[in-house]
This record gives structure tokens, C-alpha cells and sequence, in this order.
């Protein structure tokens, strides 16, 4: 039976793996197949040097997409070789250069008056990511291709894939998704689109979120270029070896690649009055949103760049010849502006477009809250019972500075949480978790968290505003409520206090995260009386 029951749920978790890439989801993949070396643990010996973008070279006057196809590997770095048998082993190098020249071809063929293509390589050169990135600079590139073969110890992986940044404003999720259709298209498995950030730590220049791990992925976004990795398919396995075993195969798949391009970006014939109403709905987009900046809350540096790519990005809009060309250009400005840490009071992790951010300008501002550091709030590291204690008995003005005994044995008299959790039994807001425990350490429930802050209010006779007409029996999840918090959780909901997450549910016994607990505090002191 329960050899029986195993094989049911191998079928089922496999049907389920192939619906899923079948449809091309963006996913983390657990094991890595992609033929491009990692980045991680590589040090240049040159700096990486930025050009800046320049609007006078003619490929970016004339408004076309502009394109740049990388050709991966060449040289020494010849990459992964073929099954072919014989005495000639032919490497992805070659496969590479000739998959991008076709792609080129085709686009200029039937697409010369809306897209302009460079290559990084038209002979057998070596470059290193960096140098590529630079290339891609220089021609004023609005996206990077780096075209692959992907090869395997292991004789039976098969199928075509894409990488993309896992950072949002440079992830070609859109066009990565219609190149992996049309290598289905072909008859080759599609394995799906995926990203892979920094396995050994490296984060991106935010200094937040970790960086791509491929360096043809990260080393264009340094640029705002955003760039994937097209893994055609497996030259190491048999069946997908006849995808790219003749120059005619080589062909299909490079114009598979282009018509991916020409449909993502509609290179098809468009109105002069199509061009002109979404040129002139981008430009008060993306003016509309500069203006609602408040430059000063980001540091001198990022003042620089928003200022540099916005009107990079108008000048770029006002001579597309495309749509394309121009949703690219206001999609990826909006997402790396809204993706730069503002400098307000110091923390680089709470950007300007977070939903969190004016809760923790409040917070720490009404001395509710402290920075875990100097430079970090920590908005997702979730919150001990020990600390919002200590938020509670500052809101309430309790002198933190002298040490004070609290009868439980696990908070020692000179932590700084003592004199506040001391106050707080003593008043009768909050309990142990026995009689001698309290767990100060211990990430605190949202229900636990309403319910101190609920008895608090009554100790201190505080009376909210504010009425939503909602209980907890309006949210999905109200009925996992406990008993002993019900009264509270009511409470929340009338007030506004809290509220349920985009699936309608109030999550009442998962943790409370820092940035949670500063909007809740917001909420609590402003209708508070």
C-alpha cells in the first residue's frame, strides 16, 4: 500500500512539474543546467568602467530597438561540445555565433526599419562578461541577449530554457516566455524561464537584495541594460543535438529567436498615431512619477542617477519608432527608481516605494522604533514579544534606563527590554508564557501582538476611531482566530488597525515582521485620543 501510495504522488508532483514549466512560470530552479559560468568568487583585475549612454551615436538616433546579441564563450573559453560522433569535436562557440548571426539576419531583413542589432563577437574572440557589458553600453543597447547551448554530464537532460535577472527591473520575464514557446514550437522540450541570484552573498549595488549570479546578467543591469540567457537546448544529448546539427537547423533556431523579438516588441507595421499616444502617455507617465519624488530623501549619489535616467529615458521615448521600444523604456525606468533605497533617516533597505515606508518614518520619528543598525531597519526580520513590549512601554513614556526585576527567569534585570516588560506585568498588559518564562525572544503572532496592544489600551483608557464595519468573521481565515483573542482581533479590524493580506486573510498566528508591527503602531497612535 504504501508502495502504491508513493508511486500516486511521484505521478501526481510530476504532472504538476510540467504543467507548471509547460506555461512558462518564472521559477527559481533548484538544479542549474545553464552552460554560462557564474560570476560568484570572480574578481577582475580591471574595474568595471561605465560609459555613460550616448543619445548622438547614430544606432541610437534613430530610434530603433536596439538590440545586442552576445554569442557566449569563444576563444579558450570554448564551452560545452556536441555528441556528434567522429574525430571533429565542435564546440558551443560555434553554434553560438552562428544561432546570433541568423537572428541578426532576420531581424534586419524583415524588421530593418524598426530594429537595429550589434553582435559582441563576430569572430572566435575571448571577452570577459564585463568586456561584453561595455559593448552593449557603447552601442546604447535597450536589451542583451547572450545566446547558448547547454551541456550536461548527465546524457538524458534535454529541453530549452531562459534565465532572467532575478531583480525586477531587469528581468525579461515577457520576452523570455514567448522564446521559450517558440523553441516549443520547434519540438524542443520547454524546460521554462528561471533566475539564479548570488550564491555566495554578492548583493546588487543597493547593497539589499543579492545580485544575478550569471555575470552576463548582472554586468549589463550595471549599465540598466536588462540581459538573459537563451539555453537553446543540450548539445550533450542525442535528440536535441538534431535541433542544431545542420546550418538549416541553426537557422530556425535563430529566427525562432527573432520572431520572439519582433512579437514581444511589435515590430509589425504600427500608425504614426499608435507611436505618437503611447509616446505621449509614457512621457507624462514617467514625468508624473519623477515629479511626485522627493529627490531629497535619497542620497546625493541616487539623486544623480534618477535624475540621469529620467531624462535618459525621455529622450529615449521621444525618438522610438516603436511601442516597444517605448513600454521597455518606461517599465524598466519606474522599476529601478522605485527599486532605489531612499537614504530617509539613514536605512538603505526602505525604498520610497515600499508600503511600509511612511509607517517606519513615524515610528521612528515618535521614538516607537530604532534602526537594527545604523543603516538597516530590517522591515522582514520579524519581531520578538521582548521588543514590541518595549515599543508599547515607549509609547507610553516608561523610563527605560533603570534596571528592573520582572519575577520571570528568563529576563535577566539589565536587558533593555526589562523595565518595560516589568511595567507591562505589572499592569496587567501582558502575560508569561508560564508563570516564570516570558520569552522575550520569541517572534510574536500577530493575534498576541493585538492582543497586548488591546489590553493596553485599556489599561491606559485610550480610545481608538475610526470604524470599518468588519469583524473577523469577514476574512477568510477569521475562524483561526483563538478563543482567547478574539475580543482583540475584532477589535483590530473595527479600527483599522490591522487588515487582511491580497487574499483576504487575516494570518493571526503567523509572525508579525518589524514593518507590519511600525504600520500597526501608525494606525493605533494617529486615531488614537
Amino acid at each position: 500500500m504504501k508502495k502504491k501510495l508513493r508511486g500516486i504522488l511521484t505521478f501526481l508532483c510530476t504532472i504538476s512539474f510540467l504543467f507548471i514549466f509547460s506555461c512558462g512560470v518564472l521559477a527559481v530552479e533548484t538544479e542549474h543546467y545553464a552552460n554560462e559560468e557564474g560570476d560568484d568568487g570572480i574578481s577582475y583585475t580591471a574595474p568595471l568602467t561605465v560609459t555613460p549612454y550616448n543619445m548622438t551615436t547614430s544606432a541610437a538616433k534613430d530610434g530603433y530597438l536596439i538590440v545586442v546579441l552576445d554569442p557566449g564563450h569563444g576563444g579558450s573559453e570554448s564551452g560545452t561540445y556536441t555528441v556528434a560522433s567522429g574525430s571533429t569535436r565542435l564546440y558551443e562557440q560555434y553554434y553560438n555565433l552562428k544561432v546570433a548571426q541568423y537572428c541578426k539576419a532576420y531581424l534586419e531583413q524583415y524588421y530593418g526599419g524598426k530594429v537595429t542589432v550589434f553582435l559582441t563577437r563576430t569572430g572566435d574572440t575571448v571577452l570577459s562578461r564585463p568586456e561584453r557589458a561595455q559593448i552593449a553600453a557603447g552601442y546604447g543597447a535597450d536589451l542583451m541577449l547572450s545566446i547558448h547551448f547547454n551541456g550536461s554530464s548527465n546524457s538524458s537532460a534535454n529541453g530549452g530554457e531562459v534565465y532572467v535577472s532575478c531583480l525586477e527591473e531587469y528581468a525579461l520575464t515577457g520576452l523570455s516566455s514567448q522564446i521559450v514557446n517558440n523553441l516549443g514550437n520547434l519540438g524542443i522540450k520547454k524546460r521554462g524561464v528561471f533566475t539564479r541570484d548570488s550564491e555566495d552573498g554578492t548583493r546588487w549595488t543597493d547593497g539589499i537584495r543579492l545580485a544575478d549570479y550569471y555575470g552576463i546578467i548582472k554586468y549589463p543591469a550595471y549599465y540598466e541594460i536588462p540581459s538573459c540567457i537563451i539555453e537553446h537546448c543540450f548539445l550533450t544529448n542525442s535528440s536535441d543535438y538534431a535541433f542544431a546539427d545542420s546550418d538549416d537547423d541553426q537557422k530556425k533556431l535563430g529566427e525562432a529567436d527573432a520572431k520572439a523579438i519582433a512579437t514581444y516588441f511589435n515590430l509589425g507595421s504600427e500608425s504614426p498615431t499608435t507611436i505618437k499616444n503611447t509616446k505621449d502617455t509614457a512621457k507624462n507617465q514617467l514625468t508624473t512619477y519623477y515629479n511626485s519624488l522627493n529627490l531629497t530623501d535619497y542620497s546625493t549619489t541616487y539623486q544623480t542617477k534618477i535624475k540621469t535616467l529620467y531624462q535618459d529615458s525621455l529622450n529615449r521615448i521621444e525618438i522610438a519608432t516603436g511601442t516597444g521600444k517605448i513600454n521597455l523604456t518606461l517599465n524598466r525606468t519606474l522599476k529601478t527608481i522605485k527599486n532605489y533605497p531612499c537614504s530617509i533617516l539613514g536605512f538603505n533597505d526602505v525604498k520610497r516605494s515600499d508600503w511600509f515606508c511612511n509607517a517606519v518614518i513615524y515610528s521612528v520619528e515618535n521614538k516607537l522604533f530604532n534602526g537594527t543598525s545604523a543603516t538597516t531597519f530590517s522591515p522582514n526580520v520579524s519581531i520578538t514579544r521582548g521588543q514590541f513590549i518595549t515599543i508599547i512601554g515607549r509609547n507610553s513614556g516608561i523610563d527605560g534606563t533603570t534596571p528592573a526585576t520582572t519575577g520571570f527567569g528568563d529576563v535577566s534585570a539589565n536587558f533593555y527590554y526589562a523595565p518595560y516588560i516589568a511595567w507591562a506585568a505589572n499592569n496587567d498588559i501582558v502575560k508569561g508564557m508560564t508563570a516564570t518564562t516570558f520569552a522575550p525572544d520569541a517572534a510574536i503572532s500577530r493575534e498576541d501582538l493585538v492582543t497586548i496592544l488591546y489590553r493596553y489600551a485599556e489599561a491606559k483608557n485610550i480610545t481608538v476611531s475610526g470604524a470599518t464595519g468588519k469583524t473577523i468573521a469577514d476574512f477568510s481565515d477569521g475562524g483561526n482566530v483563538d478563543s482567547w483573542a478574539t475580543e482583540a482581533m475584532n477589535w483590530a479590524v473595527e479600527h483599522g488597525i490591522i487588515n487582511g493580506d491580497e487574499q483576504g486573510k487575516l494570518n493571526p498566528r503567523s509572525y508579525t515582521i518589524r514593518a507590519e508591527a511600525a504600520k500597526i503602531m501608525m494606525v493605533f497612535k494617529q486615531q488614537s485620543s
